[in-house]
């Protein structure tokens, strides 16, 4: 396994569960916030995307997040900070706003909305067995199929930072 960041253990972390607001589904899981997760290393890039592979969050992809709401009804998301910082906006109206930083870790249930408030995020992201999922805007047209969708999406068992080791299968469990 990739080397993790800290001899004490993985790090937890922050929880937000985001409401249902009638146009972004959101999720009954909670968005969880790693901060600072990720080793320093100047190969941060790489380290994401073999970290997260490992882990079978597959599809991983250099990426800037969008400043526009979207969210993904068929699988759960994750993005690892590689550089810069800024503050993101997740579960869109009612949600909350988060601040980032580089080796700061992000996974997203099914149905919980993102979107880049401000900042020059560079991020890795990938996907929990399921290299292709469905990217949708923040439409209310949308909402009640992507709600039965989401509802379908088991969670994911595997840390993609800790693998078996890490916090998110007690968590989700």
């Amino acid at each position: 396994m990739s080397e993790t960041p800290s001899e004490n253990g993985p790090v937890e972390p922050a929880r937000h569960l985001l409401a249902d607001n009638g146009v972004v589904p959101n999720s009954a899981l909670p968005a969880l916030v790693y901060k600072q997760a990720a080793p320093q290393r100047s190969d941060l890039d790489d380290w994401f995307r073999t970290t997260f592979a490992e882990n079978r969050w597959v599809g991983a992809r250099d990426d800037m997040l969008s400043d526009t709401d979207h969210y993904h009804s068929t699988a759960f998301a994750v993005f690892g900070v590689v550089s810069g910082s800024g503050e993101v906006a997740l579960g869109g109206s009612g949600g909350v706003e988060i601040a980032l930083n580089a080796r700061d870790v992000v996974v997203l249930p099914a149905g919980v909305s993102c979107r880049r408030v401000s900042g020059d995020l560079r991020v890795i992201s990938a996907f929990f067995e399921e290299p292709h999922p469905d990217t949708l805007t923040v439409e209310p047209v949308e909402h009640d199929a992507a709600a039965e969708r989401i509802n379908n999406v088991s969670p994911p068992d595997v840390d993609p930072i800790y693998g078996d080791n890490g916090p998110l299968d007690r968590i989700y469990g």
